[in-house]
Order: structure tokens, then sequence, then C-alpha cells
């Protein structure tokens, strides 16, 4: 049995997912120290990705709304998300597909917590 860490609830009970729709997909945590935990939101238009972390075991949280109709500078337009990483509270990476047929495929990067992105490299297929 595992046991469940003891993580206190805020007063004013959960949050409300930041993309505003009723449904969102919320992919796995990516859990790089006891303390530090990163989510992924996609939201059901497939419109924009939410990106959040903890460093405090979950009792806050940080947000950050990546909008497709607002993007990051450098994001690919239409890209769609595939992986996010994580080394501790401030430092990820998100892997993203570019669209079709191209097939190329981004690494961004941030070490501010989601502040600040920047490309890491763009992997392309042979041929």
């Amino acid at each position: 049995m595992v046991r469940r860490p003891d993580v206190p609830a805020p007063a004013a009970g959960p949050a409300t997912a930041p993309t505003g729709h009723a449904h969102s997909l919320l992919e796995p945590l990516s859990l790089p120290s006891p303390t530090a935990a990163w989510y992924t939101l996609l939201n059901e238009y497939g419109t924009g990705l939410g990106l959040g972390f903890t460093g405090d075991a979950g009792a806050g949280w940080t947000s950050h709304w990546l909008a497709r109709s607002r993007p990051v500078p450098g994001f690919p337009p239409a890209a769609s998300w595939l992986a996010t990483s994580a080394l501790d509270a401030r430092q990820a990476w998100v892997l993203f597909a570019g669209p079709q047929p191209a097939g190329a495929s981004y690494l961004y990067g941030t070490s501010d917590g989601g502040t600040a992105w920047r490309l890491i490299t763009v992997f392309r297929p042979a041929g």
C-alpha cells in the first residue's frame, strides 16, 4: 500500500482549471522530487496549454496558460503537445509535434517556472 502524502487543501476548495472551459484534459504529473511537481492541462478544443508547478509539495501552485490565440513567441503554430518533463520546481521541458507532414518536433525549456520559454532544439526527420 502506498501512503498518500498529506497535502493541505485551500480554504476555498480546489481551484478552477485556467482554461475557462468545463472540460479539460489533465496529463500525468511530472514529479521530479518529493516537493516538486508539474502538471500539463489541455483544453477541450486544443486551443491552449496550461502548465503549472509547485515547489512546496502542493500547498501552492503557479500556473501559466499558453493560448494558441496569444502564443508564446517561438512556439510553433498548430503544434501538438507530446510531453512535459521537469528537473525541479523551476526547470522543465515541453516537447511539441509540429504540423504534419513536416514531421518536426520542438523542444522548449524554462528555468524560471514557466514565465519564459526558449527553443532548445528542433528534431527533424532524416531524409
